[in-house]
């Protein structure tokens, strides 16, 4: 068993039996950095809203494990597609904590995270990762919606409302991240006092709905899903039609 020092170097370790022989160099630090991101979990959205990015915090201590302060720590991205720091340094605290933040772009995929502490001439190095969901790129309706696909006009009894549910794909056609925002519109009615609500919603396992509530006049009623960050993500539901059928019970 090997058992390190407090001096920063290196030692080669030597092994011989049977006239064979082989050595293997071990390198002594002069400390450590350690990365924590949190979240590690981002939307691609290009958007901080809601708390949309993340917090890096790189912690540098000596070879003696004690928290260096006044540690300059220069962090970087494996990929700028993904994403921005808000700086490319940051200094440690009084507990060796030096901390940016990581904004995500509109593209999905894994970014690494370097922190890199420079002492004696030696790189000193920590990272971690940070997965971004790709974004909404397909909207479509999804199976067994509108449901049902035909209401009664309001005050004449049976069911005035319908449940509209749409279905969020990435660039792959998967299914979409949960948290990201759709708003809803009426695009068309009777104009009898048809509402909708809500009039936004968020992905859960890849599908948003909102609930059409019948007014005072029938006709055809088509309701548009627009995605928050990207206005050309959007579909229309139309196979939605208000009836004056009777009420409940009549024939």
């Amino acid at each position: 068993t090997l058992v390190s020092g407090t001096t920063s170097g290196s030692a080669v370790i030597r092994a011989e039996v049977g006239g064979r022989s082989t050595e293997l160099a071990v390198v002594y630090t002069p400390g450590s950095v350690t990365v924590a991101i949190v979240p590690d979990l981002l939307l691609g959205t290009g958007s901080t809203k809601n708390g949309n990015q993340s917090t890096i915090t790189a912690t540098v201590k000596d070879v003696s494990a004690a928290a260096v302060s006044g540690a300059t720590v220069e962090f970087t991205v494996d990929d700028i597609s993904l994403g921005d720091l808000s700086s490319a340094s940051a200094a440690t605290d009084s507990n060796g904590e030096s901390t940016v933040n990581f904004s995500p772009k509109t593209k999905g995929g894994t970014a690494k995270i370097r922190a890199t502490w420079t002492v004696g001439g030696v790189d000193i190095t920590g990272s971690g990762e940070i997965k971004i969901s790709p974004p909404p790129v397909f909207i479509e309706m999804a199976a067994n919606s509108p449901n049902p696909p035909v209401i009664n006009m309001k005050g004449i009894g049976g069911n005035s409302t319908s449940v509209i549910t749409f279905e969020v794909k990435d660039f792959a056609g998967n299914l979409v991240a949960d948290g990201y925002t759709f708003y809803f519109m009426l695009e068309s009615s009777p104009a009898g006092g048809e509402t909708i609500d809500p009039i936004s919603a968020v992905t859960a396992n890849g599908k948003v709905s909102t609930i059409l509530k019948s007014g005072y006049k029938v006709g055809p009623v088509s309701i548009k899903a627009t995605y928050q960050h990207d206005s050309n993500v959007t579909a229309t539901a139309t196979s939605i039609m208000i009836e004056a059928g009777p009420p409940v019970g009549e024939e």
